[in-house]
């Protein structure tokens, strides 16, 4: 009979440190994999945002040093949370493209160029439209004249 009690103690002991094995799992592992999983998006989103505007400010270089009739397309991906906009001001001569990132997870740190960037462009242009939400697009720049335009296809 004593046998009999050592056993059930023994699968009492292992229900217990299984229980407390998939209490730990389930608060401090699974947790931090989610935020690393969101981390991992928005490093993602943030690359994807930056090599879009990079492209489309180099389309608009390129176009705008070539003859009239000149067209450049490329192919930009705007990610879920991610915004990139066109601000052209003759006035001002302030020509750039920008984008803006909304982010699941802190993580700039304080530092503020982590969720935008700006691309400079030393020159005249319209985008169609100014303001590109989420989605996939061709980006299309090209010159009639000495008019620089781009348009976004998607």
């Amino acid at each position: 009979m004593g046998n009999i009690g050592m056993k059930g103690q023994a699968s009492i002991e292992f229900i217990l440190v299984l229980l407390l094995a998939i209490l730990f799992i389930t608060t401090i592992i699974q947790p931090n994999v989610a935020e690393a999983s969101d981390s991992i998006k928005d490093v993602s989103g943030i690359a994807k945002l930056r090599v879009a505007t990079g492209k489309i400010a180099n389309a608009i270089e390129y176009v705008s040093v070539s003859g009239s009739g000149t067209k450049r397309s490329v192919r930009i991906v705007v990610p879920e949370g991610g915004e990139i906009t066109c601000v052209n001001d003759a006035v001002s001569d302030i020509h750039k493209v920008s984008f803006s990132y909304t982010a699941k997870t802190p993580t700039c740190d304080g530092s503020t160029d982590c969720n935008s960037r700006t691309e400079n462009i030393g020159t005249d242009f319209t985008c169609n439209p100014a303001t590109i939400p989420e989605g996939i697009y061709l980006a299309v720049a090209s010159k009639v004249g000495n008019t620089v335009s781009v348009n976004f296809e998607g």
